[in-house]
């Protein structure tokens, strides 16, 4: 029996490829070569937590460059995705994740309301998704 399978901790360093979606309207993003995605890996990967060590041990001196740092360690890489005509990497990761921002509008109450997903949240919504999917081994 191949019990590969059950080394969740690697399956976590690959991460797993995800749709990137529209912040307003949450369509997926894409073109005629196919969908843009992203790989993104799990608060259990041993990558993103050697990254999260490191940055703690060396923080950025601006509090939202250190957070979006700490976010783009879930980002292992970009498929179909350019700016300014280069292909974006795993590099780029904190780069994206600053492009968009809550936008907030009021509703008929006067309350506000935030119309748009940012591609953090997105990007929450994912490893939230894989955690929870990591570790419950499917059977064959």
């Amino acid at each position: 029996m191949d019990i590969s399978k059950f080394d969740t901790r690697a399956l976590a360093d690959e991460g797993r490829e995800f749709p990137i979606l529209h912040p307003f309207t949450r369509e997926p993003l894409g073109d005629d070569k196919g969908p843009a995605t992203w790989i993104i890996r799990p608060l259990s990967s041993p990558k993103v937590k050697a990254g999260r060590k490191l940055l703690t041990k060396n923080p950025k001196d601006d509090p939202e460059e250190q957070a979006m740092a700490m976010n783009a360690l879930h980002i292992a890489g970009f498929k179909n995705l350019t700016m300014g005509g280069r292909d974006l990497t795993a590099a780029d990761g904190a780069a994206f994740l600053a492009l968009s921002i809550p936008e907030m509008e009021k509703d008929a109450k006067g309350v506000w309301k935030q119309v748009n997903k940012t591609f953090v949240e997105q990007l929450t919504d994912c490893v939230l998704q894989l955690g929870a999917e990591l570790g419950n081994v499917k059977s064959d």
